[in-house]
């Protein structure tokens, strides 16, 4: 067999290069079903703005919350939108934190732990978000809109010194007001951003118990952020009227078919974004500076996210199925409306 001039080849295309030759490519037809348009584009990165939440930009004065229609059917004969929380079994991060050793001699976590906030209700400025968690928690959504003078906090646990509280201009309440203007407290912008690593120690003894040894097991927890809303008294309003929910929702299953086109490629959303060594930052409005143009629209993605996890990876499988959960559960709600009360 002939020997091919592999260093000929090269040096030619070099040449050509240099020389300003285009190499044939071919082209991509638009009626492809991968084809996307720079309009497209632009009005992906406008959508994923609008869903953007950051650790300086929390406020927001209406939060959804997946729920079932027993919830709803309790709503509408006058029952409060909140409900008490899980058993024993079944306690939140954010109970727990309340609790924990580096947050629970916090003013606010005190607070916190009072009567009046022990009732809530897990939410999200956006359905999609939280539509593919761990847990279904129903097909019906609900849109709870807060009173105008309605504070939210920031809790992150890891880190109780950044702890804040605002209202919706902002402005940052001062942390030795906190006793009269508890009352004001509407929500909980709870943040656990990072993999903590909990040490597990299982001893095990011998027949005769002449000898024991610890086997160590590494637990890791998953982090990601929730609106909690902690008190009815704060609530505007609870809607639930089928044809604007409806209507929420076909809109952002059309956002989640646009990001599908384009065909965003962060694969592991989880660790492309996280490090421990900026825990705190993730999530933060420095970071987005790191976004220019178009080149970052994963990284706008990554702020939209409540669960950050491998379910809402942007490959095309797992958007696919972020699609289907969120029509199935429309499909659903559309059901329950066409049936009427």
């Amino acid at each position: 067999m002939k020997k091919r001039n592999w260093g000929l080849f090269l040096a030619v295309g070099a040449l050509l290069s240099s020389k300003g030759v285009a190499w044939a490519t071919p082209p991509t037809q638009p009626d492809s079903p991968d084809w996307f348009t720079e309009a497209e584009r632009d009005s992906l990165l406008m959508l994923l703005q609008q869903f953007k939440v950051s650790n300086e930009d929390y406020f927001r004065n209406v939060l959804y919350s997946w729920t079932t229609p027993a919830q709803v059917r309790k709503i509408e004969k006058g029952k409060k939108t909140l409900i008490k929380g899980r058993g024993p079994q079944e306690v939140s991060f954010y109970e727990k934190s309340l609790s924990s050793k580096r947050f629970r001699n916090h003013p606010l976590a005190k607070v916190l732990k009072e009567k009046q906030f022990f009732k809530k209700r897990f939410a999200w400025p956006h359905a999609w978000p939280i539509c593919h968690g761990e847990k279904d928690y129903g097909h019906q959504l609900l849109k709870i809109t807060l009173k105008d003078e309605a504070l939210i906090c920031r809790i992150n646990p890891f880190y109780p010194g950044l702890t804040q509280i605002i209202d919706q201009k902002g402005t940052v309440i001062p942390m030795d007001s906190l006793e009269a203007i508890k009352d004001r407290i509407a929500a909980v912008y709870y943040i656990n951003d990072k993999y903590t690593t909990k040490r597990m120690v299982r001893t095990n003894f011998s027949m005769h118990n002449k000898y024991h040894y610890k086997d160590y097991i590494h637990q890791e927890e998953q982090f990601y952020r929730e609106y909690v809303i902690v008190n009815e008294n704060m609530i505007a309003s609870t809607e639930y009227e089928y044809d604007a929910i409806i209507e929420k929702i076909e809109k952002e299953l059309e956002f989640l078919k646009l990001v599908q086109k384009c065909k965003l490629r962060a694969q592991d959303i989880s660790r492309t974004y996280f490090s421990e060594s900026s825990t705190y930052a993730i999530w933060g409005e420095d970071r987005l500076k790191m976004s220019q143009g178009h080149g970052m629209l994963e990284f706008w993605y990554f702020y939209a996210l409540a669960f950050p996890d491998a379910k809402y990876d942007l490959g095309p499988l797992q958007t696919q199925e972020l699609i289907n959960t969120l029509k199935a559960k429309l499909d659903k709600l559309k059901e329950i409306a066409a049936d009427g009360p």
